[in-house]
This record gives structure tokens, C-alpha cells and sequence, in this order.
């Protein structure tokens, strides 16, 4: 009976690994909710590192992020201790604001806003 209870807490404790292992291979530290608070529907969405010298691909290319809509970005294959990025957001004019050295790894929302002279983000 106690060879029995032994495996018994060797498979639950296998069992608990796999499944906090599995639950984190879905989900990147960096992953997060950005919500599009600023009144315009927006044509471009850039997030690249602090530290590149140039905004990666257009993630909304050829489509639109609504006023008032959020999207959920993933962070898939990147490195997990990558946390500061820069945010840069346009309009059909291509008019942009960006926001720089944000921590998604310490983030989950990002709320942007533009009250028609200046853009902030509200952090959560």
C-alpha cells in the first residue's frame, strides 16, 4: 500500500510539471491587451524592441484596429527576458504616435489615448 501511495504522488507531482509547463508554453511573458482609446480607427500598429533602430512589419497591415476595439498581441519565440518595447500607432494619414520603453513583462493592458493634442497610455 505504500509503494502504491508513493507512485501514486510521483504521477501527480508529473502530472502538476507537465500541465505548468504546457500552460506556459502558450502564453509569453510579454503577451498583452492593447486597447485603441484614441478616437480614431487606427491603419498601423508597430511594436518593436527598445533596442532596434527600426519598427518591425505593420501588424495590422491592410486592415483596420477600430476606435473603441482591443487586440491581443502574443510574443510567441521571443526570448522571455526581452521586456522593454516601443509602440507606435497611425492613422489613415499616417499620422503617428508612439509610446517608448514599455515593460510587457511587467504589463498586461495597454490603453492608448488622444485627447486631439497629446497621446498617452494608461499602463496595467
Amino acid at each position: 500500500m505504500k509503494r502504491f501511495a508513493s507512485i501514486s504522488r510521483i504521477l501527480v507531482a508529473s502530472t502538476v510539471l507537465f500541465l505548468l509547463a504546457v500552460s506556459g508554453a502558450f502564453a509569453a511573458v510579454q503577451d498583452f491587451t492593447i486597447v485603441n482609446n484614441t478616437g480614431a480607427d487606427l491603419h498601423g500598429l508597430y511594436i518593436s524592441s527598445a533596442a532596434s533602430e527600426s519598427w518591425e512589419d505593420n501588424m495590422i497591415e491592410g486592415k483596420v484596429f477600430p476606435a473603441g476595439n482591443s487586440l491581443t498581441i502574443s510574443f510567441e519565440g521571443y526570448d522571455r527576458n526581452q521586456c522593454i518595447w516601443d509602440i507606435m500607432v497611425t492613422d489613415e494619414d499616417e499620422d503617428g504616435l508612439t509610446w517608448e520603453g514599455l515593460n510587457l513583462c511587467e504589463i498586461s493592458q495597454v490603453v492608448l489615448n488622444w485627447d486631439g493634442e497629446q497621446g498617452w497610455a494608461d499602463l496595467q
